[in-house]
């Protein structure tokens, strides 16, 4: 019995034994399992400080974000309303031009059509001078080839002679009135020989007052039906009172024809009138001083130029004329760039 209890009290202690042992050895495994836990708690916090703080960071980029978020809000409202601004000052600008060319282009055909009408070159010069004017304050420099076209024009103007129409016309009208003095043929002196004959016919008898009522009625008529002059030219045909009435009118016709031509400027009516009163004058008319002078006076007229080459203006209305149509289409679409 007692071998059986040291035997089972042996085996009682060999059980605890290895029990103990196996215990120790677990709490070994358990100790060497919580160890790198607890090396790695130093690690963690090391890591969650480090996140806080990336956190933290985040966030205040977040604000920063929002901040300029809203900074680019505002700078693009103003960058648009800039735009609009700039958009309206364009389109006024636009408009200004576009209306000062307009206006400039009502100047040119007034310009023109004075130029053409009557060729009045005192009258449309201060419309060019007003259309340059109103394109000098425009600074597009569309406008340059209209300018220089318009510079052209206002030179060549300013280069023309402008004939003295109203001067010549009442040299004309002058003239044209004297033509009902101007003896047609030299007249002998009948009143001298008449009172000659006179005091001898009083003397002699009746033969004799035959006589020289014979040789008074053979000069009156060789006086008024007959002529003598050289035989340079042809001698022009005899005129009747009614004839010699005939021709005064028609040379007052012809000056009254040069004055019309004058006004409508037609040199070749003017010259060819006042050439047939020339040559009325020197084939019909005497050689009296007041007929050369006339014929002179004539002569000086007809050497006028009453209608000096003038310039069209063809070429800055149409440069003007197509610098409206680009800007009016460029209107239309929108603002310039």
């Amino acid at each position: 019995m007692r071998r059986l209890g040291r035997a089972a009290l042996l085996l009682i202690l060999v059980a605890l034994a290895a029990a103990g042992y196996w215990g120790w050895q677990q709490y070994r495994l358990l100790i060497a399992a919580q160890a790198p836990r607890v090396a790695a708690d130093p690690r963690i916090d090391e890591l969650v400080a480090a996140s806080a703080r990336q956190a933290t960071e985040v966030r205040a980029l977040g604000v920063q974000l929002e901040r300029q978020a809203q900074a680019l809000a505002e700078l693009r409202q103003r960058q648009e309303a800039l735009a609009g601004a700039l958009e309206r000052a364009q389109r006024a600008v636009s408009d200004g031009d576009l209306l000062s060319a307009l206006e400039a282009e009502e100047l040119l055909r007034l310009a023109a059509q004075r130029l053409w009408a009557s060729r009045a070159a005192d009258q449309a010069l201060p419309l060019l001078v007003r259309a340059d004017e109103l394109l000098a304050q425009r600074a597009d420099p569309g406008l340059e080839p209209v300018r220089a076209a318009l510079a052209a024009d206002l030179t060549a103007l300013r280069l023309v002679e402008t004939p003295d129409v109203e001067g010549i016309y009442l040299r004309l009208e002058a003239l044209q009135d004297g033509m009902g003095t101007l003896p047609l043929v030299p007249r002998p002196e009948r009143a001298g020989a008449e009172a000659v004959a006179a005091p001898a016919a009083t003397a002699a008898g009746f033969w004799a007052r035959l006589w020289d009522n014979a040789v008074a009625a053979a000069r009156r008529f060789s006086a008024e039906h007959l002529r003598v002059r050289t035989l340079d030219r042809a001698p022009a045909g005899l005129l009747s009172a009614a004839a010699e009435d005939r021709l005064r009118q028609y040379l007052r016709l012809l000056l009254s024809q040069a004055q019309l031509a004058l006004l409508e400027r037609q040199p070749g009516i003017y010259r060819a009138a006042l050439g047939k009163a020339i040559e009325l004058l020197e084939a019909h008319f005497g050689g009296d001083d007041r007929v050369a002078a006339t014929a002179a006076a004539l002569t000086e007229l007809r050497a006028r130029d009453i209608a000096p080459p003038l310039p069209d203006l063809r070429d800055a209305r149409e440069q003007l004329r197509g610098y409206v149509l680009r800007r009016s289409a460029s209107t239309a679409q929108g603002p310039l760039p």
